[in-house]
């Protein structure tokens, strides 16, 4: 699969230059990559580190519009390099101009949140759309609380290398509480992926042992 130069709006606004998905991806990669202070030989090198055979003249082609498509391995190298996610090098949420997408305009927004498995773009969205989105959000749900959980960790360690002589015992109280309800909500998603069939994200193991510790079972069983 290639992200061709046909790509195009079907009816552009007046005013508004007619633009590809690989010119759009193109002018990403090249924001992205002076805004990182990563030069053209250092994309290439990360991109030939993940299989990808690029070289300097082949960034330049693609940020100078003379190459006129791009692979899906080659888009997901990108944004490996680059450190983002795949659907920011797909849609630039600040132009005016709305994405081109099979010929046909679309709202940035709407592009952006139908990729990450938020919203369809079509309406009424399908039993397709709901199979292919439900593990989706529940293992976002799983990502999120295990940030929280890792901020609440760090947090409580910050406290006590500042109070090498022990911590307020409400403190301290306040914070196993904490830790105990982000663990309790999070065998609720992880449940939801296994009864969808799903086998659930790995967890890190300062968090599995925690909850151990706290007697919360983590299995997404029940």
């Amino acid at each position: 699969m290639r992200f061709d130069a046909d790509m195009e709006h079907s009816r552009p606004e007046a005013g508004v230059e007619t633009r590809t998905l690989t010119a759009m991806i193109a002018a990403r990669v090249r924001v992205l990559r002076r805004e990182t202070r990563l030069s053209g030989a250092g994309l290439a090198a990360g991109m030939k580190d993940r299989g990808i055979p690029w070289n300097r003249t082949t960034v330049a082609k693609l940020e100078t519009g003379r190459r006129e498509s791009i692979t899906v391995p080659e888009l997901l190298a990108l944004a490996d390099v680059l450190g983002v996610p795949v659907p920011w090098l797909l849609v630039d949420l600040t132009a005016a101009t709305a994405v081109p997408f099979e010929g046909i305009e679309r709202d940035p927004w709407a592009v952006m949140l139908w990729l990450v498995g938020k919203k369809p773009l079509t309406d009424p969205a399908g039993v397709a759309w709901d199979t292919a989105a439900a593990p989706i959000r529940q293992a976002c749900q799983v990502a999120s609380l295990v940030e929280r959980f890792g901020q609440v960790r760090t947090h409580r360690e910050n406290v006590a290398a500042l109070l090498p002589d022990g911590r307020d015992a409400d403190r301290a109280l306040e914070d196993e509480r904490q830790e105990r309800r982000i663990l309790e909500d999070l065998t609720r998603p992880l449940r939801a992926l296994v009864r969808l069939g799903f086998s659930p994200p790995p967890l890190p193991d300062e968090l599995v042992k925690r909850a151990v510790e706290l007697d919360v079972e983590l299995d997404g069983e029940g």
